[in-house]
């Protein structure tokens, strides 16, 4: 029977800590990132692997406080060779601090483009050149390497990782095995879901962009994200899901969370005051 520091070692959540540049974003402000995941008693956080050449300050001042990575490879603007130097580098610098790296981010929405390749063949030829610099090196011993985050790849890693939402701003549960099922048979040994999250909001929709359907992802109020928030871990851990990333830590953009939910998944407001969710963790 699993013990409940299992459970909670489980769970994770989205950053965006490059967002900062873009927007007035609250990602901007590391020290308070750090209180907040202190908050909610969280201290995996998946992010982008080139951050740590674009913000080496905040990456470091965050593992400083204990925070541990999972890294997302990117697989348009750094090569292969060159994310594995970052990661050396930072491995070197910040001792236990890469959690795991994973291959780049939803396929579906972001097309790559790799060695000469499109679709599921870049990606496997990614994610194999990926998973042999980084098993090649002595200085990532030990981190974890999860696949592209598409269960119908299968390139090289010893997990694989999957998306899972609810549209209709339902149960996470149903939407977890809709995903799982068709690949897996409902098999969950060595998966992780890297993002499973509930947008706040009165009334908003967005495109549904997996699809590119005009069909409404709808927003929820913050009773139901925090229910459903709680519902989903527990339920992606009694399946068998080793790790699971809340998406995500903070409302990113004060000037578009009235007009789109794709920027209202936070656990906290832009302004860093925590929603529901995050005073049910």
């Amino acid at each position: 029977m699993a013990s409940t520091s299992e459970f909670l070692d489980s769970f994770g959540v989205n950053t965006h800590f490059h967002w900062r540049y873009w927007e007035t974003s609250p990602y901007a402000d590391t020290v308070q990132a750090a209180a907040t995941l202190d908050y909610i008693h969280i201290n995996k956080v998946r992010d982008a692997l080139p951050s740590l050449t674009w913000l080496p300050g905040s990456m470091a001042a965050l593992a400083v406080e204990g925070v541990k990575f999972t890294l997302i490879a990117h697989g348009d603007y750094f090569s292969v060779a060159d994310q594995v130097a970052m990661l050396r580098g930072f491995a070197t610098s910040h001792p236990g601090a890469i959690h795991a790296v994973e291959g780049p981010n939803e396929p579906y929405n972001w097309p790559l483009h790799y060695a000469g390749l499109t679709g599921p063949a870049a990606g496997l030829a990614f994610q194999t050149d990926l998973y042999n610099g980084i098993r090649q090196a002595p200085q990532l011993d030990g981190i974890r390497v999860y696949d592209v985050s598409d269960l119908a790849y299968t390139g090289p890693a010893e997990w694989a990782n999957f998306h899972a939402y609810n549209l209709e701003g339902g149960p996470g549960t149903p939407a977890i095995l809709a995903a799982l099922i068709p690949i897996t048979g409902g098999s969950t040994g060595n998966v992780v879901l890297t993002e499973l999250g509930w947008a706040t909001g009165h009334n908003l929709i967005s495109l549904n962009v997996r699809s590119g359907l005009p069909a409404p992802w709808e927003s929820v109020d913050e009773t139901t994200q925090a229910r459903e928030t709680l519902k989903g871990l527990a339920s992606a851990f009694a399946l068998g899901i080793d790790e699971t990333y809340l998406y995500e830590l903070v409302d990113p953009f004060p000037r578009l969370t009235d007009t789109d939910l794709l920027w209202n998944f936070g656990l906290f407001n832009d302004d860093w005051s925590p929603k529901a969710a995050a005073r049910a963790l």
